[in-house]
């Protein structure tokens, strides 16, 4: 993918990383007038926030980062980490969710995950009509996966929701 980037856009491509999006964000910080950034950053903003502060140190204000992906690791160990642990999160939820009268998911853990996972995968074939687009696979994985960053506040909200989409065929 990356080579048919370069070769389709090749005075973009040089100018695509992290280092570019730092500076954007330091662009970003002039135009609104702002002495220093502030600055929450998860997943890879820690990437982001971290690579700013090192670029403008003296342009960092309130700065936080959760979540940082380790720097050590290779794309492919970082990516194998985050499958596991988003399969982990998957489990908890559903065990979450089957305690709930919100829960349109039904027999033991594992049964349970297997229906959702079948569920999001009709998407492709049958999305659900609705709203201002169609919810297809890419977006709904991306709604669960979203919701599974914080659990107390996400989980509750997110059975609801598949209620609603997988009983109901509300995509919203």
């Amino acid at each position: 993918m990356g080579r048919e980037c370069a070769k389709n856009s090749p005075k973009v491509f040089g100018h695509v990383g992290t280092p570019d999006a730092a500076r954007d964000l330091d662009v970003a910080r002039a135009a609104v007038g702002d002495k220093t950034l502030q600055y929450l950053g998860k997943s890879y903003g820690t990437m982001l926030g971290a690579t700013y502060a090192e670029l403008f140190p003296d342009k960092v204000g309130r700065m936080v980062l959760d979540g940082v992906l380790p720097v050590g690791l290779d794309l492919v160990e970082v990516t194998k980490g985050q499958a596991d642990s988003f399969e982990w999160m998957v489990h908890d939820f559903v065990r979450y969710c089957m305690g709930t009268d919100l829960c349109p998911l039904n027999g033991t853990e594992d049964q349970a995950v297997a229906q959702l996972q079948e569920w999001l995968l009709s998407l492709d074939a049958t999305p659900l009509a609705g709203g201002d687009r169609p919810l297809t696979e890419p977006l709904a994985v991306y709604a669960v996966i979203a919701n599974l960053y914080f659990p107390g506040y996400d989980y509750p909200r997110l059975a609801k929701a598949l209620k609603a989409a997988m009983d109901g065929g509300d995509p919203k």
